[in-house]
């Protein structure tokens, strides 16, 4: 006869174990806080400003860069200084809802500076400017292509013939607004397909002209950007 004694220590023996291989405690989160320097930035940009010739170059011409959090620091920063530099009223706009009114800026993933906007897009819609700027980053654009008073300020700039540029990723929201449509243009290449998608000629170069819309690529261009900037401020 079989002994129910060793069933009952077997089967103790059998929970104890299942026990010790499945605790009651939830297991260790896979997230935890960033660390203080942890978050590297891009590829460094090895971009200087041209020498400023005429600081009276740019006076009386009425600049806007839209911006959105997340923009890229140096594809708002440098065409900034540049114009800035050689005597243009530069203003800066972003979204009704940022807070304070101030954007982070950032370079690739890493945060660099906050920026505090002169005014909404909504009060720069009402404005007239001789040149609106669009810069890059994928966070920023992926804001300003969605928002119908951006597109809409781009639109009345177009309709006026006036001059528009963007650069790296900023060319998204011109395919968006419908500028790219039948125009010679450039862009980051992670929006080159939908560029071409979008109706545009995509040309591989640090600065392409069409009519009244000025692109390049990447901060790389940066320099050629600005001369394409001079250019349409001076026509």
């Amino acid at each position: 006869m079989k002994n129910p004694l060793n069933k009952t220590l077997i089967a103790s023996a059998f929970f104890a174990l299942a026990a010790q291989a499945s605790p009651s405690e939830n297991p260790p989160s896979p997230f935890r806080p960033v660390l203080p320097g942890e978050v590297k930035p891009g590829k460094p940009y090895d971009v200087s400003q041209p020498p400023v010739e005429n600081a009276h170059l740019f006076t009386g011409r009425r600049v806007l860069l839209l911006a959105a959090p997340g923009v890229q620091d140096i594809e708002l920063s440098f065409p900034y200084e540049y114009l800035v530099a050689r005597g243009a009223t530069v203003e800066i706009a972003g979204p009704e809802w940022a807070e304070q009114q101030e954007l982070l800026l950032v370079d690739y993933l890493k945060p660099t500076t906050v920026l505090r906007l002169d005014l909404n897009w909504s009060q720069a819609q009402s404005r007239r400017y001789d040149l609106i700027v669009v810069p890059g980053g994928a966070w920023a654009t992926a804001v300003m292509r969605t928002d119908a008073t951006v597109l809409q300020i781009l639109r009345d700039q177009a309709g006026r013939g006036a001059p528009i540029a963007a650069i790296c990723s900023g060319a998204a929201v011109l395919i968006e607004s419908g500028l790219a449509r039948g125009r010679n243009v450039t862009g980051s290449p992670t929006v080159r397909t939908d560029l071409v998608n979008a109706g545009g000629r995509y040309v591989d170069q640090a600065k392409v002209v069409d009519r009244n819309v000025t692109t390049s690529r990447s901060p790389e261009d940066l320099p050629a950007f600005v001369e394409g900037l001079k250019d349409a401020l001076l026509k």
